[in-house]
Formats: structure tokens, C-alpha cells, sequence
């Protein structure tokens, strides 16, 4: 399963470890591929998080403390889909005791899907989404910090 801390690949880390670590940065201004083609395909279009499954589908996550949450869904070329012919699911504190699950919703116009999870009372959220395509599905962890990017 592919980890994204502060919108990058790593490794999972500690609570001590995401306090010491700097502002994100968004993966368009990372070039994946050092190309300048694939880094304007990874961009976040809606000012969110944006990932890369595998380069299957790509997920954009937009978050707000009141825990009304969106998420745009893209291909493989990074370009947006409608929401509903996929199934989308999330897992919040996947590795908590309790980790809380559900499925995303698309919205009435089909341009995003949107779930609604309990007010965030932390400085950062720990959550896998993942989309299914046939059979399989392809997650992306996400480990963020709720700051700039967070709507109020």
C-alpha cells in the first residue's frame, strides 16, 4: 500500500516525527517523473491533497473541521471522472483500535463524491481511500496535517 505523508510517498511515521517535519508540500510541485508533462497531470485542480494509486486512478482530497469532506476521482492520465460508476471506501485511524470505515457518496451533480465523518479535534488525520477497478482496489494512505489546506 502505497503511503502519502504530507502529500509525498514515505514510510509510515511516528506522532513525534510528523511534529517535526515541515509545511507540505503538493506533489505538482514535486515531478514524479522529472518530466514536465507528468508533473502537470499530478496537480490538485480543487486546492486539496492530490495522490497517485499506482497510476491507475488519482485521488484529490479536500478536508474541512466540520468533517464534511470531498473527493475527486481522476484516471490513470490524471483526468477528472465522474463520481458514481466507481466504488470509492475510506478507513479513518486505520491503524487505531477502532478504525471507523465507510464509502464515499457522489455528489448530486457527479463531479465529486462526499462523506461525512465526526469534527477533527486533532492537528492531523490519518486516513486510506481507496477505489475499486474490476476486481482490485487501490488504495493511497494519507497522513496530513489540518492546516492551510483545511476549508473552514
Amino acid at each position: 500500500m502505497l503511503k502519502t505523508v504530507l502529500g509525498r510517498p514515505s514510510v509510515v511515521l511516528s506522532v513525534a516525527a510528523l511534529v517535526l517535519l515541515s509545511a507540505p508540500v503538493s506533489r505538482a510541485e514535486e515531478d514524479v517523473e522529472h518530466t514536465e508533462e507528468h508533473g502537470e497531470r499530478h496537480k490538485a485542480s480543487h486546492g486539496g491533497y492530490f495522490a497517485d494509486a499506482a497510476d491507475i486512478y488519482h485521488y484529490e482530497l479536500l478536508l474541512s473541521r466540520d468533517g464534511a469532506w470531498k473527493l475527486y476521482l481522476y484516471d490513470h492520465n490524471a483526468q477528472p471522472m465522474s463520481a458514481g460508476p466507481v466504488n470509492v471506501r475510506w478507513t479513518l485511524c486505520p491503524d487505531g483500535e477502532y478504525p471507523l470505515r465507510g464509502d464515499w457518496t457522489p455528489s448530486t451533480d457527479g463531479t465529486h463524491y462526499t462523506a461525512q465523518f465526526p469534527p477533527v479535534v486533532s492537528d492531523t488525520i490519518h486516513i486510506v481511500i481507496a477505489a475499486r477497478k474490476g476486481d482490485e482496489w487501490h488504495p493511497v494512505e494519507f497522513v496530513l496535517p489540518l492546516d492551510g489546506k483545511v476549508q473552514a
